[in-house]
């Protein structure tokens, strides 16, 4: 499996045995008054999923493969990957503020790889059957309008994936007022910086929890 990183919240997942192609949350550049500034993704894939209807996460305009658009709860099968989507709220008042989320899970060669989205409380024990194993877990890490770090804490341990990818943080493509990605590093062990945007995973993960940062493409 090959996972990309353009920035934000988006993704490209790509499996190893049939080359379907996932991309997660894709932005819309200069959404928000111009705080997102990480360019147009120009990119083909079969399937993306979209964790709510927010500018920064449902812009897939620049995909020009004619995208199966996966934005609801349910199990879907394509190509040897299994999607599916799990209902979250993007608050912790069940949506009365900001609305639902999905969270999905991505399982592609042997490994399930879970997108939460923005999610925005700790999860409850049904969500957690629901989302099943983890072994890589993309998480936003920003907070404000996102999980804070209790509850990123609280989500990690009940999770308990082998790989953890960052997302959804402050950059000098982001302009919103969430953290960047240090406040979340800070004291934790085990962090690999990769100077590359995309790199490829084996099912043969480690048996102590990594956190990768990756440098994002776009």
């Amino acid at each position: 499996m090959k996972i990309k990183y353009f920035g934000h919240s988006a993704f490209k997942i790509t499996q190893e045995k049939h080359g379907v192609r996932v991309i997660t949350d894709p932005y819309e550049p200069n959404s928000y008054d111009g705080a997102i500034r990480y360019s147009e993704i120009e990119d083909e894939a079969e399937v993306v999923t979209i964790s709510h209807n927010h500018p920064d996460h449902n812009n897939f305009i620049g995909i020009t493969s004619k995208p199966e658009v996966m934005k609801a709860i349910g199990r879907v099968e394509k190509g040897g990957i299994t999607l599916n989507g799990i209902e979250t709220f993007h608050d912790a008042a069940k949506g009365a503020n900001r609305g639902r989320n999905i969270v999905f899970t991505i399982t592609a060669d042997d490994i399930t790889v879970c997108h939460l989205g923005d999610l925005g409380h700790p999860l409850t024990e049904e969500q957690i059957k629901k989302i099943g194993r983890v072994d890589i877990l993309l998480i936003p890490v920003g907070g404000s309008v996102t999980i804070d770090k209790d509850a990123i804490d609280s989500v990690i341990n009940s999770l308990k994936p082998k790989i953890i990818i960052p997302m959804h943080y402050k950059t000098d493509k982001c302009g919103f007022s969430i953290a960047g990605v240090d406040a979340f590093l800070k004291g934790r062990k085990g962090v690999r910086h990769f100077k590359e945007s995309e790199i490829a995973i084996k099912k043969d993960l480690t048996k102590e929890t990594e956190i990768f940062v990756i440098q994002p493409s776009n």
